[in-house]
């Protein structure tokens, strides 16, 4: 198991307004879990474009490991996080639309509010993968342990890792607080 995550809190970008490459580097640092076969990205809508860059990066590199398996993509939205600005949305329409050439099997969105603003998102991010078809699975859930049992099969997983992998996700993600 190999995990990289270790707060939520992005870096300000420079006076200048430039970001460097490290700065994303640092960010992707604070909101990738690598699992297995599946990669997970934290996104509380606060990402920079230039972060997807590096996140297409460790993906190929996943990807040329598993390639036998595939790999699959896990999207936490955590509770409160907002939407992204239209440019962050570009990059990842455009990341995506690479990624389906180089083994992604399948992407689970675990949207974690509850309630009805939750099954708000939810259901509109349903909506939104309904309406432009990938060709690779997608689907929406609410925690990362049934997205797992969702995704897992896809990548040639069996479905009952989704507890372990909650675990390793729950664990990684803890290392956020402490740090951060």
């Amino acid at each position: 198991m190999s995990s990289a995550l270790h707060s939520p809190v992005s870096p300000a970008p420079e006076e200048s307004g430039v970001t460097r490459v490290s700065d994303a580097r640092d960010d992707l640092e604070r909101r990738v879990i690598l699992w297995r076969n599946v990669f997970v990205f934290v996104d509380d809508g606060t990402v920079r474009p230039e972060v997807y860059v590096e996140a297409e990066r460790r993906v190929r590199a996943q990807a040329a490991e598993y390639r036998r398996q595939g790999i699959g993509c896990v999207v936490v939205l955590p509770d409160a996080s907002r939407p992204p600005p239209e440019d962050v949305r570009a990059a990842i329409v455009a990341l995506l639309d690479r990624l389906s050439g180089v083994g992604l099997r399948g992407l689970v969105y675990v949207v974690e509010s509850s309630g009805f603003a939750g099954a708000a998102v939810r259901a509109a991010l349903t909506g939104m993968l309904m309406v432009r078809r990938r060709p690779y699975a997608t689907a929406v859930r609410a925690t990362v342990r049934d997205g797992l049992a969702w995704l897992l099969p896809y990548v040639r997983q069996a479905a009952t890792l989704a507890e372990e992998g909650d675990l390793a996700i729950s664990e990684g993600r803890a290392r956020w607080t402490a740090i951060g």
